[in-house]
């Protein structure tokens, strides 16, 4: 395995979520656990994030993405149904050094959400501190 498993800390910290579909939607969902603070940036969103805006968990910029709207963010998230918009929003981040993670194409980025990779269980004891790795069955 050549990837490197990490954990991001990302609580109160600014988070981009590029897409307002049902991709976007469950990413979102496992982002609100964080504490993230998130923004969503599409010209329209489905009817559940329309909900979360409204009960005050995520920012919503009716906008199509600019490369502009990467600063200052912890993590980015392109989660449109378009492949080829997924390919611009990761390039410039990667360019901005900016954790991006593209849900569809998880190679695109340089990090792979959870959903998208082997499951780590957290350094233990019963492990002398070292990580677990785990089929996503199990858990």
């Amino acid at each position: 395995m050549a990837d490197l498993p990490v954990f991001l800390r990302i609580e109160n910290r600014p988070c981009l979520v590029v897409g307002g579909g049902n991709k976007a939607a469950a990413t979102i969902e496992k982002l609100i656990q964080t504490n993230a603070q998130i923004t969503v940036v599409s010209p329209t969103l489905n009817a559940t994030l329309q909900q979360k805006v409204k009960r005050g968990l995520l920012r919503h910029q009716s906008d199509c993405f600019n490369p502009q709207f990467l600063d200052g963010h912890a993590l980015v998230v392109a989660a449109t149904d378009n492949p080829l918009s997924n390919r611009w929003i990761a390039e410039h981040a990667i360019r901005r050094n900016v954790p991006v993670s593209v849900i569809t194409n998880p190679h695109l980025g340089n990090i792979v959400l959870a959903d998208n990779a082997p499951v780590f269980a957290p350094p233990s004891s019963r492990t002398g501190g070292g990580f677990e790795s785990q089929n996503r069955d199990s858990v």
